[in-house]
């Protein structure tokens, strides 16, 4: 990484850097340069990838990528709707307690808000068990 700082270093000092206050665009290469040497120099102490790599940490986030397509997927499919909000929230639980193993989805069935007028809770209310 210091090699990489150091050649940054030197191509600013080549083509100069963008004065303050005055307006160029985005690619416009003093300006590249200096946003890229911002960025490593402060991020440098958390761009150890051959640390990582030695300890076999993820070095891209591909894998937390590929997660939240496989949960889109799973939740989104044709002829799954819903609101946004609480209602959405309890459509992810009940979709996560559906396909994770466990007996989450049982215990919900068994422990759900019904309505008062349902047979189950006639009987709870007389005493019975459901």
């Amino acid at each position: 990484m210091a090699k990489v700082i150091a050649d940054l270093h030197v191509w600013q000092s080549r083509i100069g850097i963008v004065p303050e206050g005055e307006k160029v665009p985005e690619n416009d290469p003093r300006k590249i340069i200096h946003t890229v040497l911002t960025y490593l120099s402060h991020n440098c102490g958390r761009m150890d990838y051959p640390r990582y790599r030695r300890e076999g940490l993820p070095v891209t986030s591909s894998l937390a990528e590929s997660l939240v397509k496989q949960i889109s997927r799973r939740v989104k499919g044709t002829e799954k709707f819903w609101n946004d909000g609480p209602s959405g929230e309890a459509i992810l639980q009940l979709r996560a307690a559906v396909i994770s193993d466990g007996d989450r989805l049982q215990r919900w069935i068994v422990n759900r808000p019904t309505s008062p007028f349902s047979p189950r809770c006639r009987s709870r209310a007389l005493g019975n068990s459901a």
